[in-house]
């Protein structure tokens, strides 16, 4: 090493000042070179993580908002049908079929249960389903219950207050999503639940506008899609994960969404896939 070396200090030495001085420069601006790419990249990898970071930050808010909307609708549609029945029209369902089951609707399916003491009435005060919908999946409407009553947690907890939304795909082979929402006393307690089937092409539509738009559902940067509350697939670019209720739970956006115990959340993260 010490001969290889010394021999390399000869060799500078038997150049030329004029060759020197060239070595010596172009080392100079080399080195210069890639001082300045380095920091620069330094600065754009700076600049285009803050841009992604407030891109995140809006389109959060967006979907977010969209979300609620489309599940607040829901809601609100699910209090009037409560009203219709509390005004003693419970004999007359073809007026609910009407007015929210037609096959404009998004809703497929409404059912109500009274709830005392925080346990459920087993047999519901009324249930509807759309006859198109039950044609196409091949359900009448006690089947339907069945598969909804089959799910004690998800009633046991909307009992208590919480709102439940679900995949309902792999139940009825359709995009179809379980949306529970308690009606509550003026005390506060729940005092009847109402359950309804909802078709997804609603929320499917606030996604593909996104991605319409060119925000992140339409990047290569990014992925967008919807989990439930058991990190299934309620919205996802691939239908087939949607349809089989695909747990979403080892995706790392959706480990970080659980760890921090959010509701809705769009999260940047790195990925081979």
């Amino acid at each position: 090493m010490k001969e290889k070396w010394n021999r390399l200090v000869y060799l500078f030495k038997s150049l030329s000042i004029r060759v020197k001085l060239s070595v010596i420069i172009s080392f100079l601006v080399l080195t210069s070179l890639g001082l300045l790419t380095w920091i620069s990249l330094g600065i754009f990898e700076n600049d285009i993580s803050n841009m992604v970071t407030v891109m995140n930050s809006r389109t959060t808010k967006l979907l977010s908002e969209k979300v609620e909307s489309e599940l607040g609708l829901h809601k609100k549609n699910l209090a009037l049908i409560d009203k219709i029945q509390s005004a003693g029209k419970r004999g007359d369902l073809k007026l609910i079929r009407e007015s929210f089951l037609n096959n404009e609707s998004e809703m497929t399916f409404v059912a109500g249960f009274l709830v005392e003491n925080s346990r459920i009435n087993p047999e519901p005060e009324y249930s509807v389903i759309n006859s198109q919908f039950s044609s196409d999946v091949k359900l009448d409407n006690r089947a339907v219950l069945k598969k909804i009553l089959k799910n004690n947690e998800w009633l046991s907890r909307s009992t208590r207050g919480e709102e439940i939304v679900r995949n309902f795909s792999q139940e009825t082979g359709k995009p179809i999503i379980l949306f529970i929402s308690p009606i509550k006393r003026e005390s506060g307690s729940v005092r009847e639940l109402m359950i309804a089937l909802v078709k997804m092409e609603a929320l499917n539509e606030v996604f593909a506008s996104q991605s319409a738009r060119g925000a992140p559902g339409g990047s290569t940067l990014y992925a967008s899609f919807m989990i439930d509350g058991d990190g299934r697939a309620v919205v996802h670019p691939s239908g087939d994960k949607v349809l089989t209720s695909e747990s979403m739970n080892e995706h790392p956006a959706v480990k970080k969404v659980f760890e921090l115990n959010t509701r809705n959340a769009v999260i940047r993260y790195k990925t081979s896939d």
